[in-house]
């Protein structure tokens, strides 16, 4: 306990201290500088461990294992999404997926911004996909995120209110292309 409170003393005070001895009116002010270095041990500053990080991928498997269908909520609407999780050969997750259809695009593109916000902020970056306009891909190693949504629009056009309507769709995909395959590789020769 002693030891730690000099420690936090010679922290608190820095390397060296200026000392102003006593002096009395008739006396001039002198400077005097001690090293306290040499009168208190210095311990070493322990950095604590860090956790080891998390793939998204292992995250996103832990939340959602068990779950079949969940309520995505955003601004106070709420989209119900299926969820699939898809396993390499070794029976690990490679892909998570959650999917679903809603007569709300504004509510399918909101939450799509959201979602590429936080992975950019998380270090992922924009890529080019050629999948179609509606997607957008984001990549941060081997780790990705592809998040769709489909604008129906098109297909509901010159159709009257009493026609069956097509919802727009959505599928958010984040995996591991390191997963995907098997493990089970050979050179193969012919």
């Amino acid at each position: 306990m002693k030891q730690t409170l000099q420690w936090l003393l010679g922290v608190i005070c820095a390397s060296s201290v200026t000392l102003w001895p006593q002096t009395s009116l008739s006396q001039t002010k002198q400077q005097k500088t001690v090293d306290i270095g040499q009168y208190m041990p210095v311990e070493p500053v322990k950095s604590k461990p860090k956790k080891p990080s998390i793939s998204d991928l292992d995250r996103l498997y832990s939340k959602y294992k068990a779950a079949a269908k969940i309520s995505i909520f955003s601004a106070g609407d709420e989209v119900k999404a299926d969820v699939e999780i898809q396993y390499n050969d070794a029976g690990k997750p490679q892909a998570i997926v959650l999917s679903g259809e809603s007569s709300d695009l504004e509510l399918l593109l909101r939450i799509r911004k959201t979602l590429i916000d936080q992975k950019v902020r998380a270090g992922y970056k924009r890529e080019e996909d050629n999948r179609g306009f509606e997607t957008d891909l984001l990549q941060k190693g081997t780790q990705y995120a592809r998040y769709t949504v489909v604008d129906n629009d098109y297909l509901n056009s010159g159709k009257s209110i009493f026609e069956t309507r097509i919802p727009h769709s959505f599928r958010f995909e984040v995996g591991d292309t390191k997963r995907q395959g098997n493990g089970k590789t050979e050179t193969f020769s012919f």
